[in-house]
C-alpha cells in the first residue's frame, strides 16, 4: 500500500499540474498568435476551447481516479501524460518568448510551473517511498 503522505502529495501535484496545464490552453488562446489562423479552438471563451479544457481535466482525473482505487499500472499512463505535459509545457514557453505580450508572458510562466511541476511529480511517484504498489482490492 502506497503511503498516505506520498499518496496526498501525488494527488495535490497532479491536480496543481491539470490547473495548470489548462492555465496553458487559456493563455494560449488569450495570445495574439491564437488569433492569426481562424480556427475557433483557438479563440477564448468559443465552446472549442472549453472543450479543450474539458478533455485535458478529463485526462488527468481519469487515471489519476484508478490509480488512487488501486490499479497500479494507471502510474505509468500518468508518466506518459506527464512527459507529454514536459514537453508541452517546454515548447509553449519556447514559443510564447517569441512574442512580447502580457499574456504570452502568462503563457510562459504557466508553461514553465508547470513543466516544473511535472518533473516534481515524477520524482513523488518514482522516489523510493512509494516504490510499493497498491493493490487490487
Amino acid at each position: 500500500m502506497v503511503r498516505r503522505s506520498a499518496l496526498k502529495k501525488i494527488i495535490v501535484c497532479t491536480i496543481i499540474s491539470a490547473i495548470l496545464f489548462d492555465l496553458m490552453v487559456v493563455f494560449a488562446s488569450l495570445t495574439p498568435l491564437a488569433h492569426i489562423e481562424t480556427s475557433p479552438p483557438n479563440n477564448f471563451g468559443s465552446k472549442d476551447m472549453w472543450l479543450s479544457l474539458f478533455t485535458l481535466t478529463f485526462l488527468y482525473a481519469v487515471p489519476l481516479f484508478f490509480y488512487v482505487r488501486g490499479f497500479a499500472f494507471f502510474k505509468y499512463v500518468m508518466a506518459t501524460f506527464c512527459a507529454i505535459g514536459i514537453v508541452t509545457g517546454l515548447s509553449f514557453s519556447f514559443d510564447s518568448t517569441v512574442t512580447l505580450h502580457l499574456y504570452s508572458m502568462g503563457l510562459a510562466i504557466s508553461s514553465v510551473l508547470g513543466s516544473i511541476v511535472n518533473i516534481v511529480w515524477f520524482f513523488l511517484m518514482f522516489s523510493k517511498k512509494s516504490r510499493v504498489h497498491l493493490k487490487v482490492v
